[in-house]
């Protein structure tokens, strides 16, 4: 497979986004579309230590287009990714998957065979000192569901601004703006002879939940989802975007904290298809993650060690038990409690969230959101320009 690099400069940037323009019969491979040859910069020239979604934090949305300007394929919830890079072994991520997503370390050694400790070390992979480099093929499924591509693409990249929600106090610039990499086909292989690419994208929102007022009293949430009309379901992501437990008036680094008496059921098109009751620690949400959407590499101490509550510290000397990463100050505990359900099924008319904690109370008033993302089947013509959600084929009455 002989192909060569060939670096695209951005047709144009700003603070705000970025476009690239892929000229039609380059035949490239899907396989390996990354941004590199730039570094990120914090404007009030402190280390910058990523959260779970790593280096994705300062990504806002990526799209895919056609030169006909029909969106292809996008991601908004990089939650998603940061569950996706969990799903990486540990040796992955001790060794690549931490210098290039940059994501909040989640890898462990095991210096003896009574006691595990972080990777982690301090000031170790500071993002202002290594150069940024970000994967658009892992964020795209269309990209994953090609081989060879020659029809020519709009990328857009937009960038996350606000300094609350990238994690980066002060904000951020860039040394130079992204290079668009692409491995050139130099082979006489022809590009995908299809002309239909069914793919997995990414459709979701978050939701406001009202503000947590006094200790005891439950949160509740229901809502109806007309955006899953007759479309495709795979599994059904959500994350609570703020601790409730500890009472943070914020929460940089986006961590997914377990609710107390989380309970959330799912209904579509009037049938309840499943009911989380009891699943309201990190080990068990980690047990459904894990049975619907695969092993997960994520360390913790609480599942493991009798008496560990939800401070997790030691009240005579305030040392913390657990792993805890030295460059962010988290605790590596129920920080990554992403619920999962499997739907797989057509929603006919309606999907609906019943949704459910126990309210902390404490001095904050104050809002949180709950994320939610679904997996949803969709397809591109390339030789009509056309997308659409699959969707369910009518029934034929004969006779």
């Amino acid at each position: 497979m002989d192909s060569r690099t060939l670096l695209l400069d951005p047709a144009s940037s700003s603070a705000d986004r970025t476009f690239f323009r892929i000229p039609q019969g380059l035949r490239f491979y899907s396989s390996k579309v990354r941004l590199l040859n730039f570094n990120i910069l914090n404007n009030n020239s402190q280390p910058i230590y990523f959260g779970p979604r790593g280096i994705y934090q300062i990504v806002k949305k990526i799209s895919l287009l056609s030169l006909a300007g029909s969106e292809i394929d996008r991601i908004q919830q990089m939650d998603l990714l940061a569950i996706k890079m969990l799903h990486l072994s540990n040796s992955s991520q001790y060794s690549l998957a931490r210098e290039l997503m940059q994501n909040m370390c989640v890898s462990v050694t095991a210096p003896s065979s009574s006691q595990i400790q972080l990777t982690e070390a301090q000031g170790k992979a500071d993002a202002t000192k290594i150069q940024a480099y970000i994967d658009i093929t892992f964020a795209l499924a269309y990209l994953r569901a090609r081989n060879i591509c020659d029809e020519g693409y709009t990328l857009q990249i937009e960038w996350e601004t606000d300094p609350l929600i990238s994690g980066i106090p002060g904000g951020y610039s860039f040394s130079t703006y992204p290079c668009l990499a692409l491995d050139e086909c130099l082979t006489g292989e022809p590009a995908d002879s299809g002309s239909q690419f069914i793919f997995t994208t990414t459709v979701g929102d978050r939701l406001f939940i009202p503000t947590v007022d006094t200790s005891g009293n439950t949160v509740q949430l229901q809502v109806r989802l007309n955006a899953f009309f007759n479309q495709y379901l795979s599994n059904f992501y959500w994350s609570l975007d703020y601790n409730p437990a500890t009472n943070k008036a914020t929460n940089p680094y986006h961590l997914a904290y377990s609710a107390p008496q989380e309970q959330m059921e799912l209904v579509v098109d009037g049938r309840k298809i499943m009911i989380w009751k009891g699943v309201d620690q990190g080990a068990k949400r980690l047990a459904m993650l894990d049975d619907f959407s695969g092993d997960v590499c994520l360390p913790g101490l609480a599942p493991a060690l009798w008496g560990v509550g939800s401070s997790l510290a030691n009240s005579a000397t305030g040392v913390q038990w657990g792993l805890t990463n030295p460059n962010t100050g988290v605790l590596m505990n129920g920080t990554m409690s992403y619920g999962c359900i499997k739907v797989e099924q057509f929603v006919q008319i309606d999907l609906s969230v019943y949704y459910s904690f126990l309210g902390t109370g404490g001095t904050y008033e104050q809002p949180c959101f709950l994320n939610y993302f679904a997996e949803v089947l969709r397809s591109y013509n390339k030789d009509t320009d056309t997308v659409m959600f699959i969707q369910q084929p009518r029934a034929t009455i004969e006779g």
